[in-house]
């Protein structure tokens, strides 16, 4: 499975938790397989899925990657937020098509209703709306930095040691944590009564990766000139979100570049303990 899929996957999970009737989910990760008249729901995320001919069911699809043929009748429901859905000739959909993203291929002569087909509209962004987003996200960012390092510097200085002293260790420790992490909370979602915890462990990653992000600004703010924390902070958060845009233009270097820095700031997250305690690395007994 594809690290991009992972996030669908999590969005198509809770689609199924939230949809009456269905007590059996079904993930396809590769090979090639028929749907059964009734198996609840059936995730697609890798391979291909097919409906054959003459074939009628009421298993709901949740197309995340991969391709799902449809050459039967589908009498439930159809949600595609990646990868490719093809209706053949004989091809009948009776229930909505959501569409998210992804590519289809409908036959003239298949039985799809275009009223039934419900995709969104995406309108682009003026560029007065993309810049007052930037500036809110810009400002919302200060105002929590500043309100973090001015009650937290000191666990804020033990997570910026670890990251400019330890970054090897740092580094380790937050990509192997990262990524247990996240094949454990993807594997407790396949289980629908474990989704919500799932949910909440994706939640607090997101409060590791905000409290590293801030304590990114708190190293870049000890060049600023000024000797309030908060202050420092802040504006060191403002300045590293600022770069990251301008890096997010570099789509390979400048990506690696930030997840290289912000694993190393997770890392040097966990191993003080959000900062509770400066890390120190083992000693070596002296060679006698």
């Amino acid at each position: 499975m594809r690290p991009e899929t992972v996030p669908l996957l999590l969005v198509a999970l809770l689609l199924v938790s939230a949809q009456p009737g269905v007590d059996t989910v079904t993930t396809v990760f590769d090979g090639t397989q028929d749907v059964p008249g009734d198996a609840g729901a059936v995730v697609v995320a890798d391979g291909t899925v097919t409906i054959p001919n003459n074939t009628r069911t009421t298993t709901s699809l949740y197309v995340i990657g991969g391709t799902a043929r449809i050459e039967g009748t589908l009498d439930g429901r159809l949600v595609q937020l990646a990868g490719n859905v093809t209706v053949g000739s004989s091809g009948t959909v009776t229930d909505q098509y959501q569409v998210f993203g992804g590519d289809r291929e409908i036959a003239t002569d298949a039985a799809v209703d275009p009223d039934v087909v419900a995709e969104p509209v995406m309108q682009e962004r003026s560029p007065i709306e993309s810049l007052t987003i930037f500036l809110l996200q810009a400002v919302i960012l200060g105002v929590v930095s500043f309100v973090v390092g001015r009650r937290y510097s000191e666990f804020l200085a033990n997570v910026r040691h670890s990251i400019r002293n330890h970054p090897v260790v740092s580094g380790t420790v937050g990509l192997l944590t990262t990524v247990t992490l996240l094949a454990l909370f993807v594997f407790m979602a396949f289980t629908i009564i474990l989704l919500p915890v799932s949910l909440l462990g994706l939640l607090g990653g997101v409060f590791v990766y905000l409290y590293a992000y801030i304590s990114i600004g708190s190293m870049l703010g000890q060049w600023m000139p000024t000797d309030k924390p908060g202050v420092a902070t802040a504006a060191g958060a403002v300045l590293f979100f600022m770069a990251s845009r301008v890096l997010s233009f570099f789509p390979i270097v400048g990506e690696s570049l930030l997840i290289a820095v912000a694993v190393i700031a997770m890392g040097a997250v966990f191993i003080t303990y959000f900062g509770l305690r400066e890390f120190q690395p083992p000693q070596l007994p002296p060679v006698e």
